[in-house]
C-alpha cells in the first residue's frame, strides 16, 4: 500500500491541469461529506431523537429556533 507522502509526491509530478481535477474533485467530495453530516445532524435534532438521551437537554424546537437566531445575528452582522 502507498503512503500518503509517495501520492503526494506522485501528484506534484503530474501536469496543472490533473493536479487541479484531483484538487475539484477533493475539495467537492469533502464539501459534500460535511454538508450530508450537518443536514442529518439537523434531521436529528428537529426530530427530537435526542430527547430520550438526554433528559436534561433542551427541546428539538428551542434548538431550531436558536439556530434560526444564531443565523439572523450572523447576517446582521456581515451586512453591518
Amino acid at each position: 500500500m502507498k503512503r500518503f507522502a509517495d501520492y503526494l509526491d506522485e501528484l506534484r509530478r503530474r501536469p496543472e491541469p490533473a493536479r487541479r481535477r484531483v484538487l475539484v474533485l477533493t475539495a467537492g467530495s469533502l464539501t459534500v461529506v460535511i454538508f450530508l453530516v450537518w443536514l442529518l445532524n439537523l434531521k436529528f435534532l428537529t426530530s427530537g431523537g435526542g430527547q430520550t438521551a438526554n433528559v436534561g437537554s433542551v427541546n428539538s424546537v428551542e434548538t431550531l429556533e436558536r439556530i434560526k437566531t444564531g443565523w439572523q445575528v450572523l447576517i446582521k452582522r456581515l451586512k453591518d
